[in-house]
């Protein structure tokens, strides 16, 4: 997740991140980072959902797609992020097309590391 303002986000991890009361009662927790971290397929916004408060005007919640989301942890493809694309394919299974479609969108050389990682997720649609 990022935040913004950026000062906001060390609240938000003392109130969520790990090892906190919502990763103790949830089993997941937030990690804040910046969004130049997030280098996703080029409309990824067009495909996330948003959420407005009316009793948080100021607060603006934007949720990428699970597909888009994959797309952004092949930048660095850990373990844990392995499993995590792994999760969320098995809930949400991404087609050769959409795959395509999603290709087709990254761009510049902040998606080079993305591009060296597209055929491990290949292999893992087939």
């Amino acid at each position: 997740m990022w935040i913004r303002p950026s000062e906001r986000g060390d609240s938000v991890e003392a109130l969520m991140g790990e090892a906190s009361w919502y990763d103790d009662k949830f089993g997941i927790y937030v990690e804040v980072w910046g969004p130049e971290t997030f280098t996703a397929p080029k409309n990824w916004r067009t495909r996330a959902k948003q959420f407005h408060f009316d009793s948080l005007p100021d607060v603006n919640v934007v949720v990428p797609h699970p597909h888009d989301v994959v797309f952004a942890k092949l930048a660095r493809l850990d373990p844990k992020d392995t499993v995590h694309i792994e999760q969320i394919l098995d809930q949400m299974k991404l087609s050769m097309e959409d795959f395509e479609t999603l290709k087709s969108e990254l761009e510049g050389s902040s998606a080079e590391p993305i591009h060296s990682n597209l055929a491990w997720l290949r292999s893992r649609l087939d």
